[in-house]
């Protein structure tokens, strides 16, 4: 077990940041690229080819060490106009599963789509308690899962 889970691993919606691809796919993938292109001297010709770059260099070496420096939801990771996490701030929670008006039509409203899974984890934090869903959440991350696994 690298990295025990709390509820501040844990973003407003009930998205466990620790299976976000942020931090799960992405840095490997990117570190992968990288070492291939790196391998390839792409730091120095791939000005040349494409001006845009030292952008996408800069954003691909972020990548390869998200897992290790993503600040998560409550950290400020995300839309920083996301309605969901001003809404709970503001109301002081630490999950909008612990709110009196649970399920709003904003929280609704985006698990609508591609989002559905968060529904079953604020249902099942509210079925269990945060503690208890933590460590049914801890099991997946130990095992190396990430969200798009579930969905």
């Amino acid at each position: 077990m690298a990295h025990k889970l709390t509820i501040d691993d844990i973003a407003y919606c009930g998205l466990n940041c620790r299976l976000c691809n942020l931090v799960t796919v992405l840095p490997d993938a990117a570190a992968k690229l990288q070492k291939i292109m790196s391998e390839d001297g792409w730091e120095h010709f791939g000005p040349l080819v494409y001006p845009e770059f030292a952008g996408f260099w800069k954003i691909l070496s972020a990548l390869a060490i998200n897992n290790e420096t993503c600040p998560l939801c409550k950290g400020g990771c995300g839309n920083p106009d996301c309605k969901l996490r001003l809404c709970a701030k503001e109301r002081g929670l630490r999950l909008c599963a612990e709110c009196g008006d649970y399920p709003c039509q904003p929280l609704r409203e985006f698990y609508s789509g591609h989002y559905e899974k968060l529904a079953q984890n604020n249902e099942r934090i509210r079925e269990i308690g945060i503690e208890a869903w933590l460590e049914e959440q801890q099991k997946l991350v130990d095992a190396g899962r990430c969200f798009k696994d579930l969905i």
